[in-house]
C-alpha cells in the first residue's frame, strides 16, 4: 500500500514507521480539533463507501450514525481534549445509509510543523460480530417470549422493533404463507397501512414481487430497483404510495422444507446488499423459522395437555358416576346377604346357603371399599375434596385408627405395636381425611405382612414444625425400581395374574393425595424381602 504523504511531511521518527505498519492492517484516520478529516486510508474508504477524496476535508459527522446520543460524542471529545485516549465501540454510517461498527482507539496527535491539535484514530471493523451479537440477543428475547406465551404476531413485532433500532435505515416485514398459496401480513409495525392492505392476500409466484417470488422459489430474492424490475411492474401504483426503492425478501423455510412465509427488508434508496447484510437477512429468516417451530411445538404441547386433561376429566367423571351407580345395588346385596346370614326371617334349610351368604357379604364389602376409594380418587383429582382442618390430638388419633384395624391384624395373626408420643402434640388437619390416610396405610401394612410379622406405629418430630406418623412393617417389601409405581392409581407391582393380595392399587395413591391436600406429604422407604416404612408428614400446631 502506498505511503500517504502526511506520514513523511508531518510525522517524525518511530511514530511514522509504526503508523505505516498500522495503516496496512487497520482503519486509520486523522482528525483536526474541529472534527475535519485530514487523512483516511483505503480500508476506511472501502468500508464506508466514500472515496478518499470525498472524505478528506469533510466533517467526521458525515460518518456519524443516529445510534449513539449526542452525549456519547460530547463525552468522547471532552476526554480527547483533556489529553486522554478514548477506546470503545462506535457505530457509524456509510454512503448507502447502512450502519457499520468499529472497535476504535483515538488519541491526541502532534503533527510536525503544526500548532493545532490533531487526533489519530485506529480501528477494526467489528460489524459482523456486532450484528451477530445483536441478532442473537433479539432471537433469544423472541424465544423467551415464546415460553411466556406471547403471541406470534406480538413476538415478531418486537423482533422487528429490535432490528429496526439496530438498523434504522431498514423497514422490515414478516408475511405468513396461508394454504401454501397466499401471503398474509403477520408483522410490519412500520410498513404503511395502505401498502400492507394492498399486498395482504397476495398469491405467490416466481415473478410476483420479492416476497411472492421468495415464497415460491424458497430462495432469496433481491430487487435493487423496484421501479425497474419486471417482478414489480404490475405493482408500481402501490409502490408509489411509499418511499421504497429496494426490497430484499428471504423465505422462512422449516427444517422439513415447508415454507412458513417470508422476511422482507425495504430500503428508501436504490441499492443492493453487502455481504454483511446478506448474512444478516439470512440470520433473521432462520430466527423466524426457530420462532415458528418453537411456537408450533408449544401449541402442540398445549393441545396435547388440554386433550389429556379432558380425557382425565372424562375418566374421573365416569368413575365418579360409576361409583355412585354401583353403591345402590351393592348396598342392596349387602342388606339381603346379611338377612340370609343372620337368618332374620327364619332358619335356612341348608347350612351351605348360610356359608354362601357370608361369602356374598365379604365380597360385597370388599367391592364397596374399592368403589369408595375410586370415588375418593376421582374427587381428589377433580379438586372437589376440600379439607376442613381442625386442631387434632395426635395420641387420640393414633388410638382411634388402631381400633379400626386391630381386628384385621388379629385375624391375620400380625403383631402390632403402637408407640404414642410422650408429649401432647396436636396437628391441624381434616379429621376424616387423616383417619382415612392412616387407616389405609395400616391396612396395607397388615395385608403385605405375613403371619407372625410385626407392625410398629409411632411418631417423629421433624423440622419446620411437622410431625411424621410412621408405619413400619417387616413384610414383603418393594423393589427399588417399583417404588414410584406404587403411588400410581390402579398400579400394583405384581403381575395381575399372579399377585397374592387383594386390591386394585388405590390405597397409597389416595393416601398420598389426601396428605398433600392437608399441606403435608407422604414418602416411602422399602427393601424387597425386608419390609416397608411409610412416613406421613403433617403440620403441627402449638
Amino acid at each position: 500500500m502506498d505511503e500517504p504523504p502526511i506520514f513523511d511531511d508531518f510525522i517524525d521518527g518511530p511514530t511514522r514507521e509504526l503508523l505505516r505498519l498500522v495503516n496496512n492492517h487497520a482503519l486509520v484516520y486523522i482528525l483536526s480539533d474541529d472534527g475535519i478529516i485530514e487523512y483516511s486510508n483505503q480500508k476506511l474508504s472501502d468500508l464506508c463507501g466514500y472515496s478518499i477524496e470525498e472524505l478528506k476535508g469533510s466533517s467526521v459527522r458525515k460518518l456519524r450514525s443516529t445510534h449513539h446520543p449526542d452525549s456519547f460524542y460530547e463525552d468522547m471529545w471532552k476526554r480527547l481534549r483533556e489529553g486522554e485516549t478514548w477506546t470503545g465501540e462506535l457505530c457509524c454510517t456509510g454512503r448507502s445509509g447502512a450502519y457499520y461498527w468499529e472497535e476504535l482507539s483515538i488519541s491526541p496527535l502532534l503533527l510536525k510543523g503544526k500548532t493545532e491539535q490533531y487526533y489519530l484514530g485506529v480501528s477494526t471493523d467489528i460489524s459482523l460480530l456486532k450484528n451477530r451479537e445483536q441478532t442473537m440477543a433479539a432471537y433469544n428475547e423472541m424465544l423467551i417470549n415464546i415460553t411466556k406465551g406471547v403471541s406470534l404476531k406480538d413476538n415478531f413485532d418486537r423482533l422487528i422493533h429490535n432490528v429496526e433500532a439496530i438498523f434504522p435505515y431498514m423497514t422490515c416485514s414478516i408475511m405468513l404463507l396461508e394454504n401454501g398459496k397466499y401471503l398474509r401480513n403477520i408483522s410490519g409495525p412500520n410498513i404503511p397501512q395502505a401498502y400492507a392492505n394492498a399486498v395482504d392476500g397476495l398469491e405467490i409466484g416466481e415473478n410476483i414481487g420479492s416476497c411472492g417470488a421468495a415464497a415460491k422459489t424458497q430462495e432469496l430474492v433481491v430487487v435493487e430497483d423496484l421501479y425497474n424490475h419486471p417482478n414489480w411492474a404490475p405493482y408500481l401504483d402501490i409502490i408509489r404510495q411509499t418511499d421504497y426503492h429496494a426490497c430484499w425478501s428471504h423465505p422462512i423455510v422449516s427444517s422439513s422444507g415447508v415454507t412458513y412465509g417470508t422476511f422482507a427488508i425495504y430500503y428508501k434508496t436504490t441499492r443492493g446488499p453487502t455481504k454483511l447484510e446478506l448474512n444478516h437477512i439470512q440470520s433473521l429468516a432462520f430466527s423466524c423459522r426457530g420462532a415458528f417451530e418453537s411456537h408450533n411445538a408449544r401449541r402442540e404441547l398445549v393441545e396435547q395437555k388440554n386433550r389429556a386433561e379432558a380425557a382425565n376429566h372424562a375418566k374421573n367423571q365416569f368413575l365418579a358416576n360409576m361409583s355412585h351407580e354401583l353403591r345402590t345395588p351393592l348396598n342392596a346385596v349387602l342388606g339381603f346377604s346379611e338377612i340370609l346370614e343372620r337368618e332374620l326371617f327364619g332358619p335356612i334349610g341348608t347350612l351351605k346357603y348360610k356359608e354362601y351368604a357370608a361369602d356374598i357379604q365379604t365380597s360385597a364389602n370388599f367391592l364397596l371399599e374399592i368403589i369408595g376409594d375410586i370415588l375418593d380418587i376421582s374427587l381428589v383429582e377433580a379438586g372437589k375434596i376440600s379439607p376442613e382442618p381442625e386442631k387434632l390430638p395426635v395420641s387420640k388419633l393414633m388410638g382411634c385408627c388402631v381400633q379400626l384395624v386391630k381386628s384385621k391384624a388379629n385375624e391375620k395373626q400380625v403383631f402390632y405395636q403402637v408407640v404414642e408420643p410422650t408429649e401432647d402434640y396436636y396437628i391441624f388437619a381434616d379429621k376424616q381425611h387423616v383417619k382415612q390416610i392412616l387407616t389405609n396405610l395400616l391396612i396395607n401394612a397388615i395385608k403385605f405382612t405375613p403371619a407372625d410379622g410385626e407392625i410398629i406405629f409411632y411418631t417423629e418430630i421433624t423440622k419446620n414444625k411437622f410431625i411424621d406418623f410412621v408405619i413400619k412393617d417387616n413384610g414383603i417389601g418393594i423393589s427399588k425400581e417399583n417404588l414410584d409405581k406404587v403411588f400410581e392409581p390402579f398400579s400394583q407391582v405384581e403381575d395381575s395374574m399372579t399377585r397374592s393380595h387383594e386390591g386394585v392399587g388405590l390405597g397409597l395413591s389416595l393416601a398420598k393425595r389426601l396428605a398433600s391436600a392437608q399441606g403435608g406429604e407422604l414418602r416411602l422407604e422399602s427393601v424387597l424381602g425386608q419390609g416397608t416404612t411409610v412416613y406421613v408428614s403433617l403440620p403441627l400446631v402449638s
